[in-house]
């Protein structure tokens, strides 16, 4: 089994990465907006030709995909300005929150979510949170073998922790490939250049959520699973 713990820590970031995280938002700034008139004119160009044009389709989700990252990066720059503080919490009503960033997860139309909600209020950070549901979700959505997939995840309480388990039925990872992904959300300084900078994000919103992550495979059956676990209340 494959396994990332992230505890609380009081990580610093090294002297290149502050320099480097000084340029990042000038960079993403600068991005935001030929991303989003790309992602206005593919939508433009699918609606003269139709919804069928595979080509366009995919277009639109890549220009979509790349303006969410950028967004996301810029977030992160938000929360990496004060690591320690956590004014920044409020309440989130989690079952219209995870719905809202599924619906503006790029996918195929044949994708369905199939959502176990059992919380109904979490009080955290709503930005950093939705760094950890849309990365993680479009995860699952980008490495399925079939455009009709189903993403289920299942929110419950465990005393003072709050689960939330994503799990598609995908083709899975073989172990190598989960214990990668897991090495990258417990460490992602240490993380090799390769990775998939969005499980970097997701490892930095989950040091600000006070969170842990955990990346399995199921003893039955196709997908992966990964499990959050968030404090419930402070």
């Amino acid at each position: 089994m494959a396994h990332a713990v992230i505890p609380p820590s009081s990580r610093r970031p090294s002297r290149p990465r502050q320099r480097l995280e000084m340029f990042v938002p000038l960079v993403a700034h600068d991005l935001k907006g030929p991303l989003r008139r790309l992602e206005r004119l593919a939508l433009e160009a699918q609606d003269r030709t139709g919804p069928d044009d595979g080509r366009l389709g995919n277009l639109v989700s890549q220009a979509r995909r790349a303006r969410c990252l950028v967004d996301d990066l810029l977030t992160w720059c938000r929360l990496s300005e004060d690591r320690e503080e956590r004014e920044d919490r409020e309440a989130i009503a989690l079952e219209p929150f995870i719905t809202a960033i599924w619906e503006e997860t790029p996918k195929p139309a044949g994708f369905r979510l199939a959502l176990d909600c059992r919380v109904d209020e979490l009080f955290a950070n709503p930005a950093a949170l939705g760094i950890v549901l849309r990365n993680l979700l479009e995860n699952a959505i980008l490495h399925h073998d079939r455009l009709d997939g189903v993403v289920a995840v299942r929110v419950w309480r465990v005393r003072q922790r709050l689960k939330l388990r994503i799990r598609d039925d995908g083709p899975g990872m073989r172990p190598a490939e989960a214990a990668a992904m897991a090495a990258v959300l417990a460490d992602p300084e240490g993380a090799p250049a390769q990775a998939r900078l969005g499980l970097r994000l997701v490892a930095e919103a989950l040091h600000h959520l006070d969170g842990r992550a955990r990346v399995r495979l199921p003893l039955r059956g196709r997908g992966t699973i990964v499990e959050i676990s968030l404090p419930a209340s402070s």
